[in-house]
């Protein structure tokens, strides 16, 4: 794998990234580095790393695969995902713990071993414009955390809940379409609220 300390705009792109513990991780004193259309895959840890005292890092257009554990672990600020398929890997797709205002748009998280996307004990992050389906437990689970944005997503058939704020304050979760679980959204009122579209049945 490849691990970033202190780095600053170094940019990395076109590799596969398999084999390691972490396949990449950029750790404290980090800043503006960009991860682009990479592939990584069948690491024993995670797939990716964002670690505390790292800032501003970008990763963009690229596969995350098969790793033992989660796809995507955030832990530090400001970081942004986009336009990433996150598949297959044992744990949640993406989690997001103490990281603050990181964004998650027009990312396809599915078939991950626990929730698609999963928040604890942070503040302030962005879930758009993303499709998450038929992963082993929740849509998005909120477990703690305040002032988290959940818009425009599709989630679709996992095999809990479709939205889980059950542990969020002051969450905004609108305009997003949810199909296809035993519960659509924790607590039910957000099914009425917000420009949600909830369905039953499963259209895949």
């Amino acid at each position: 794998g490849i691990v970033m300390s202190n780095a600053k705009a170094v940019v990395v792109r076109g590799l596969s990234l398999k084999g390691a513990g972490e396949g990449f991780s950029i750790r404290a004193g980090s800043v503006s580095n960009l991860l682009d259309a990479c592939r990584v895959f069948s690491n024993s840890f995670r797939g990716i790393e964002d670690e505390p005292g790292a800032r501003a890092n970008r990763y963009v257009d690229s596969e995350i695969f098969a790793n033992a554990g989660e796809g995507i672990r955030i832990r530090g600020p400001v970081a942004v995902f986009s336009n990433l398929r996150v598949y297959g890997n044992t744990g949640h797709g993406f989690k997001i713990t103490n990281g603050f205002t990181n964004y998650i748009k027009r990312c396809v998280i599915y078939s991950n071993g626990s929730n698609g996307i999963r928040v604890q004990n942070a503040t302030n992050n962005f879930v758009l414009n993303n499709t998450l389906f038929r992963n082993g437990n929740g849509g998005v689970v909120l477990m703690s955390g305040l002032a988290n944005r959940i818009v425009n997503n599709v989630i679709q058939s996992n095999t809990t809940v479709g939205v889980d704020n059950t542990g969020g304050t002051g969450s905004d979760i609108r305009f997003n379409v949810v199909i296809g679980h035993t519960t659509q959204f924790l607590p039910g009122a957000l099914a009425t609220s917000g420009g949600n579209i909830v369905a039953t049945a499963d259209f895949s």
